[in-house]
């Protein structure tokens, strides 16, 4: 599986098996990629010392040509394999979610999941390019990166998509005839949930609700027509560095996503029970 958009569409079930089948496919892509790259630097250098030798003893001179040429042949499988080399949270995350949620999905009624497997630094997802001077430029990034579609059992409707926004500080020192390429992200998850509960009139949901959002997440907006409700919240800002890997505990996490729609649908039983409906 390459990096980019992929669409997966069927029952709870058929979507998990289809991203237990990426993260097999990832691990494979990871083992070839570390063959092929540890073993092509490897020949290279071993070719150029054998060819360096063959001046002294002229037969080390094709076995070193054969060793670049087994490097040379190694680069485009390399590239192959980083090419399919998947960031493990973007499948990982969705994954524990639908396991999770499995149990209150209908078993044979499709869900819609859209992932991009692509990381957030493409010119596609750059919003502004700054110069600020001394070597330095600020750039912004906007990358939907997730859409999550389906029905509860009850028949409730839902939807949940993760934008990941960034803020990168880039800058380029020069020292010694050598320049240096420096960067660190200010990086947050804004995450859009819309749950529409047929025969429900969800204008009391706010007062339902319990008090603070969970753990991780703020605010931005809430929004109540009819039996439908829209709210955005954002997780906290995490910073990343060339050297740093951000994990689930940052952004969007399966968890994370998981406790705010039962935040909101526990406000929606407590509003059922009100008006007299079975949950």
């Amino acid at each position: 599986m390459k990096k980019g958009i992929h669409e997966f569409e069927g029952t709870p079930g058929e979507l998990i098996a289809r991203l237990e089948l990426a993260q097999q496919e990832d691990r494979k892509a990871e083992r070839r990629g570390g063959v092929f790259g540890c073993g092509g630097a490897l020949l290279f250098f071993l070719g150029v010392g054998l060819l360096g030798l063959s001046t002294d003893i002229s037969w080390l001179a094709w076995p070193g040509a054969f060793c670049l040429v087994g490097a040379v042949v190694c680069i485009p499988l390399f590239f192959r394999a980083d090419s399919q080399d998947l960031e493990d949270l973007r499948y990982l995350e969705p994954l524990r979610l639908l396991r999770v949620l499995r149990t209150d999905l209908p078993a044979d009624r499709p869900l819609r999941l859209k992932i991009d497997f692509r990381d957030y630094p493409w010119r596609e997802f750059q919003v502004t390019r700054t110069p600020e001077g001394g070597g330095r430029t600020r750039l912004t990034y906007r990358q939907p990166w997730l859409d999550f579609q389906g029905r509860l059992a009850d028949g409730a409707r839902f939807c949940l998509e993760v934008v990941r926004k960034a803020e990168r500080l880039e800058s380029y020192k020069t020292r010694r005839g050598k320049t240096r390429r420096r960067w660190r992200d200010k990086v947050q998850d804004r995450i859009f949930l819309q749950l529409q509960v047929p025969g429900l009139d969800l204008g009391n949901l706010v007062a339902n609700l319990s008090p603070g959002l969970p753990s991780g997440m703020t605010g931005r907006d809430m929004k109540i027509q009819g039996n439908m409700v829209r709210m955005v919240v954002e997780t906290p800002q995490a910073r990343r560095t060339m050297n740093q890997k951000l994990g689930p505990e940052d952004l969007a996490s399966g968890d994370r996503l998981l406790a705010l729609l039962l935040w909101v649908y526990q406000g929606v039983g407590r509003l059922r029970a009100s008006a007299g409906q079975p949950g």
